[in-house]
């Protein structure tokens, strides 16, 4: 337990937390709730209009909810994990094949976070995703190809 809050529980954090050591600051624990609320609205709006988006709008939707979730940081722990499952969950809302980080994808995928939250340029982001999703589905058709081989 850390002060008033369970991290263990899922808990919404009540201490401002930073990247890493010396790293920097993410926004104030007291700003948190309404940015949620903020992100869940959007999404929801968005989610509405979702039938007349394209499967790039779609995907650009599920990259953004990423970015903005780990932007927010909520929680004490977890939070890149819960938000790559809040974009496969809009992924696979909408029959998307889901996106996926790989160890060796790390290094690029967090510089493309941090360079997002530091420009506010949410296309740097979606570039980056959109190429690990390309990258990853070549990888696995390759590998069902060969595995079809007689």
């Amino acid at each position: 337990m850390l002060g008033d809050f369970s991290a263990a529980a899922g808990d919404l954090r009540l201490l401002n937390v930073t990247a890493d050591v010396g790293g920097r600051s993410y926004m104030s624990f007291n700003k948190v709730p309404a940015r949620l609320a903020e992100l869940c609205d959007r999404i929801n709006e968005q989610r509405r209009s979702a039938g007349k988006m394209t499967m790039q709008e779609l995907y650009d939707m599920s990259f953004d909810a990423h970015s903005d979730l780990v932007t927010i940081h909520p929680w004490a722990d977890g939070n890149g994990r819960m938000a790559r499952l809040l974009m496969n969950w809009l992924q696979f809302e909408y029959g998307l094949i889901p996106s996926r980080i790989f160890a060796d994808d790390k290094e690029e995928y967090i510089k493309a976070l941090v360079k997002t939250h530091e420009t506010e340029d949410r296309d740097i982001f979606r570039r980056f995703m959109t190429g690990a999703t390309e990258r990853h589905l070549a990888r696995d058709i390759a590998a069902f190809e060969e595995s079809t081989e007689e």
